[in-house]
């Protein structure tokens, strides 16, 4: 059995993000992320001045900063090509010292984040572990992962004192840790 602080489920932006804001502060961490390599297509395109202040935090600003544009607004249109809405963005930096509206690709955005975690020593990544169960313990949190996931279902984004079981490459894993956290917009597979 694995023992650590923090189980993340999923490496997208925001389980690698959380990853590395834990690794900063030296807390021990088990990232599982169902999928091999990082996925080729971007799912989201847009992050705000807060969010830069965040990946200035965990000392990649200026490397996701040299891949990302800078958003001059959006024009929403309906199928006749009608305007819906215009919602252009500021052109200048703003209060938090970067401007409010980036554009990006966020295949790139989250090789920036796994480089970031490579320089993590709390923090270890097991790539090919689907989370298939979560026990509720007293002192702890278990959860059990496979390598082909089942269906998907919504569950709590953070839930504390479980127990993580995991199946990856065909070695069970059991990960017992303090707090789990869904990175993966709230999506266990389960």
């Amino acid at each position: 059995m694995t023992e650590t602080e923090i189980v993340i489920v999923g490496l997208g932006p925001t389980g690698a993000t959380l990853a590395n804001i834990l690794g900063c502060y030296g807390i021990n961490v088990v990232v599982l992320e169902r999928e091999e390599s990082i996925y080729p297509l971007p799912r989201a395109v847009h992050f705000d001045d807060e969010a830069m202040r965040v990946f200035q935090s965990i000392q990649l600003a200026d490397q996701i900063d040299a891949k990302v544009r800078v958003n001059c607004g959006t024009r929403f249109v309906d199928k006749n090509q009608d305007l819906l809405l215009d919602w252009p963005r500021p052109q200048e930096i703003g209060p938090l010292g970067w401007y409010p509206s980036y554009r990006f690709h966020q295949p790139d955005l989250e090789a920036d984040l796994n480089d970031g975690l490579s320089r993590q020593e709390t923090v270890q990544v097991m790539r090919g572990c689907a989370v298939t169960a979560v026990t509720q313990m007293m002192t702890g949190c278990r959860s059990i992962s496979q390598r082909t996931a089942p269906k998907r279902r919504y569950a709590p984004i953070l839930l504390l004192g479980l127990m993580a079981h995991v199946l990856s490459c065909a070695v069970p894993l059991t990960v017992r840790g303090k707090i789990l956290v869904s990175g993966n917009a709230g999506l266990l597979s389960m």
